[in-house]
């Protein structure tokens, strides 16, 4: 008898783990260039603070609000049409690595370059490739001319050179990590001095 109750229950408990395991099964959406894409070669994708959906291709920037798909090219303002790389920053912007070495970003579907926007004609033609953004709110970037890039609450910009080619930064809590391949530059988010620390 006892083994019979066993066997019930362990079967039981079996089909109970088996449908608890399907009902949270991931949900996910595929979208292609039947849904609206321009292109299947999707770079990245970021989702803004309204919600909305930001796709970065070789062929533009689509914008998805759960309905609708846009998507914004060269013919909008956009710099290039080979998006690489979104970045949100505090402020809602969505910064943009494209093919061309000038900054952009859009906000409120509204792309700003160096042809509209006084604080992008400020920092002329630098590409950013690397993002971050601290707890000043601050925004961190680096440039294709091995340059520290800082743009503090109010939008005014500081350049650091590094020298090297910056291979990453890294927020720790109070420091940005700057990684070049022979060293380490510690920035103390504070009072922003810094310190090298090479690597050999």
């Amino acid at each position: 008898m006892r083994i019979r109750w066993f066997i019930f229950l362990a079967v039981f408990l079996i089909q109970e783990f088996q449908s608890a395991a399907q009902s949270f099964e991931p949900f996910h959406l595929q979208f292609t260039k039947k849904d609206g894409l321009p292109s299947n070669l999707i770079y990245d994708h970021i989702f803004d603070q309204r919600g909305i959906l930001w796709i970065a291709t070789d062929a533009g920037l689509t914008r998805f609000d759960g309905a609708e798909m846009r998507t914004y090219t060269t013919e909008d303002g956009l710099p290039s049409n080979d998006i690489f790389h979104l970045f949100l920053d505090k402020k809602n912007r969505i910064w943009m690595k494209s093919l061309r070495s000038e900054p952009c970003y859009i906000l409120n579907d509204q792309i700003h370059t160096i042809h509209n926007d006084d604080l992008l004609k400020r920092l002329g033609k630098l590409s950013w490739h690397i993002f971050q953004s601290d707890a000043y709110n601050r925004l961190w970037g680096s440039s294709q001319q091995n340059n520290l890039i800082l743009l503090d609450s109010n939008d005014q910009h500081t350049m650091f050179p590094i020298g090297k080619v910056i291979s990453d930064i890294q927020l720790y809590k109070d420091v940005v990590i700057v990684s070049t391949d022979d060293h380490v530059r510690l920035f103390n988010l504070q009072n922003l001095t810094y310190q090298n620390i090479p690597l050999k």
